[in-house]
């Protein structure tokens, strides 16, 4: 029975065909591969990243404060102080939820920053009608970040608002253009 022994393989040009070289040796056959180098990858701009604060008492017309659960390896979603987020520039998917407890009855505002501007649109509202009960509400959108910019989110009450929970995550979309 002949043999059929392989000689070697050998990286071609991207974008070039395969080939098989062939020699009849003494017992056989030997067989030399030329396979292709894949053409390169595009990598997606993977960024993700979540805050959270619990317990906490908010005040009326400041920043809600909170702290990193999962911090972005990549350095596009950075935290720069308790109440403040630095985005690098794409497309982003926000997610957020506030509750807390507001006493007396009345009202709370929770309204996002980025762009250099306020924004009512992507904001949430919540009013209740009794008093010392839980006020929440939660918000998702997608945006994109036309410069580096700073990311907060404002609360707003007429009532003492305490036991405020935050969860915020922000995850960069892939750009296709």
């Amino acid at each position: 029975m002949p043999q059929v022994e392989v000689i070697g393989t050998t990286t071609l040009a991207p974008g070039s065909l395969a080939s098989v070289t062939s020699s009849i040796t003494p017992d056989g056959i030997a067989l030399e591969f030329g396979i292709p180098q894949g053409l390169p990858g595009i990598l997606p701009e993977i960024a993700f990243a979540s805050f959270i604060t619990f317990a906490a008492s908010f005040t009326n017309a400041t920043r809600i404060p909170f702290g990193t659960l999962t911090e972005d390896d990549t350095g596009q979603i950075r935290q720069i102080s308790d109440t403040n987020l630095e985005i690098e520039p794409g497309y982003y998917v926000i997610s957020y939820h506030v509750s807390a407890l507001l006493n007396p009855q009345g009202y709370m505002q929770i309204t996002p920053y980025y762009n250099g501007a306020p924004h009512i649109e992507t904001a949430i509202y919540f009013m209740n009608a009794a008093d010392n009960t839980s006020a929440y509400g939660s918000n998702t959108f997608i945006i994109r970040m036309t410069s580096v910019s700073d990311f907060f989110l404002t609360f707003n009450a007429n009532a003492r608002a305490t036991e405020g929970t935050l969860t915020l995550t922000i995850i960069k979309l892939r750009d296709i253009t």
